[in-house]
């Protein structure tokens, strides 16, 4: 199975919102990366997060990951893994602590983004499988039932 990753940057969307937040309908998730070296790339989540929201209209089957990234630079960290994971909780977002440049949980943190768009797309197949499969015994009811009312 395959898939299509677009990455854009803030200010990518910025300059071009309406394309990018069209665009977020045929989207299975996002990915919303602070650095948690900076406090304000970190305040501006919130915000960022409601934008994606908006342009994506329901949160139907949506996944959204919140990722704390420079893992790595610890001793000029701003916001603590608690308020990452608070903030995530909040927002209903997975969240994922990482380093761009060692690589530390990318790879886990992506396999997991994957795993739960995949689990959520199973999950409503089985739930139009359910609802058909209602509609189906309703149908059959009230044929039955007319059946019965004109004596068949």
């Amino acid at each position: 199975e395959y898939g299509i990753l677009e990455l854009l940057e803030e200010e990518e969307n910025e300059a071009y919102p309406a394309l990018h937040l069209r665009g977020l309908k045929a989207t299975s998730c996002a990915m919303i990366i602070y650095s948690i070296c900076s406090r304000s790339s970190f305040e501006r989540v919130p915000a960022i997060y409601q934008k994606i929201m908006e342009g994506r209209g329901d949160d139907k089957g949506f996944l959204v990951c919140l990722f704390g990234n420079k893992r790595d630079e610890i001793e000029w960290r701003a916001v603590s893994v608690e308020e990452g994971e608070e903030l995530a909780e909040r927002l209903g977002c997975t969240f994922e602590e990482c380093s761009a440049r060692d690589g530390t949980n990318i790879e886990r943190a992506v396999h997991n983004l994957v795993r739960g768009v995949r689990r959520r797309k199973v999950d409503e197949v089985v739930l139009q499988e359910e609802k058909r499969w209602r509609e189906e015994r309703e149908v059959t009811r009230k044929r039955a039932e007319e059946k019965r009312r004109n004596g068949l």
